[in-house]
């Protein structure tokens, strides 16, 4: 999963299939109501076998920055500027995952998020 130039925030679900199919759900909230969903919440919890790296992680509004609605906490932002946030940021997920939700503070046009399977763009 890559993210270029965004900000985590309204929370969008994929469902990757074994066809490499890729299907979005976009809700509103700070959390997810999928059943059984894990939480990583940038505040030192990970759950086994995912990752991210890129951007940067922050604990306070800055003029770079800013906390997504809803939030609590750390968040992870991914920008132009400054160069500590800079994209893109990856999120590797465990083999096998079929939902990855996040919280998304600026689904603007200049915006973007693209799934990957391996190498192959699943779609954005």
């Amino acid at each position: 999963m890559k993210f270029s130039k965004s900000l985590i925030a309204a929370a969008v679900a994929f469902a990757a299939l074994q066809a490499h199919a890729l299907t979005v759900t976009v809700t509103t909230g700070p959390t997810s109501t999928q059943a059984g969903a894990v939480t990583a919440d940038f505040d030192g919890s990970t759950p086994a076998g995912w990752s991210y790296a890129g951007g940067a992680l922050y604990s306070a509004s800055t003029g770079d920055s800013a906390k997504p609605p809803g939030s609590t906490g750390n968040w992870w932002s991914i920008g132009t500027s400054p160069a500590a946030q800079v994209g893109p940021g990856v999120v590797t997920v465990v083999p096998g995952a079929t939902y990855y939700g996040f919280l998304w503070g600026s689904p603007d046009t200049y915006n973007s998020v693209e799934f990957f399977n391996g190498a192959v763009s699943l779609g954005s």
